[in-house]
């Protein structure tokens, strides 16, 4: 703003001072002698304005020889750290087929030993992706420091899209952690509804240890599905920010803009 300023005082004072140059030889009112000051005052408005503009394009250089070394890493975090955020797509068929099992588990009131394998595997899978998008997001959140400290910021047109997009990984990663506690709690719920399968009880020192009837209540309590669902909206809108942030023109110069450019 001080910069326009500036240079739209520069403008205004030289407009002034041609204006009056020529509202003088129109009404001819030039004396003797005035040709001088007149030239000596074109001669230092001129030498004021090439002075502000030097500085001006000085400023403008070193803010654009800064973001260079932003762009850099506006690039990694572009082409490297975002796409990975596509492997959260595959948690919600991996807990969909855990659904699938959990229901199957509350309606017949079994579960088979292949099943009890496939909800372990599907917690670990998605135990592994909760720690790899907290690394992402950790990675987003310093390399997206890392820029601002070179000066770059979102355009303009696409910030809203960037700024959702990372508060979505934000939102799912937190989400993740969420569904990976809640099948840690069904498969622990569904271990001890078969260890208590024939009696109803498990005993342990003499005293009842797991209780049937109680891991299936815990059994059918479960907020998978509602978790899973919320899960969803959020790799959705994520993605979709993601495609909206990237558009047509991916050219990192269109992504992201050097702050405190005049032109």
């Amino acid at each position: 703003m001080k910069k326009k300023g500036l240079i739209a005082l520069s403008i205004v004072m030289f407009a002034v001072l041609v204006g009056q140059f020529i509202y003088t030889i129109y009404n001819n009112t030039f004396e003797p002698g005035s040709y001088t000051d007149w030239i000596s005052a074109f001669c230092n408005i001129i030498m004021a304005g090439a002075t502000v503009v030097a500085v001006l394009v000085a400023k403008n250089y070193v803010a654009q020889f800064t973001a260079q070394e932003g762009y850099k890493i506006a690039i990694e975090l572009v082409n490297d750290v975002f796409p990975k955020h596509e492997g959260l797509k595959t948690v919600v068929p991996l807990c969909n087929t855990a659904l699938t099992i959990v229901n199957k588990v509350i309606e017949q009131e079994s579960v088979s030993g292949k099943e009890m394998f496939t909800l372990k595997s599907i917690l670990s899978e998605c135990s592994s992706m909760s720690e790899n998008a907290n690394s992402v997001y950790i990675e987003v959140s310093k390399l997206l420091f890392k820029t601002k400290t070179y000066g770059l910021h979102p355009s303009h047109e696409r910030e809203y899209y960037f700024y959702n997009f990372i508060n979505n990984i934000e939102i799912a990663n937190f989400e993740l952690k969420e569904l990976v506690n809640e099948l840690k709690s069904i498969i622990k719920n569904t271990d001890e509804f078969n260890m208590c399968r024939h009696n109803g009880v498990a005993r342990k020192d003499g005293v009842n240890f797991y209780d049937r009837d109680m891991a299936m209540d815990n059994i059918k309590g479960n907020s998978l599905s509602s978790l899973l669902g919320r899960f969803n909206a959020t790799v959705k809108q994520m993605s979709s920010s993601h495609k909206n942030f990237i558009g047509k023109d991916n050219t990192i110069t269109e992504l992201f803009k050097v702050k405190g450019l005049l032109f």
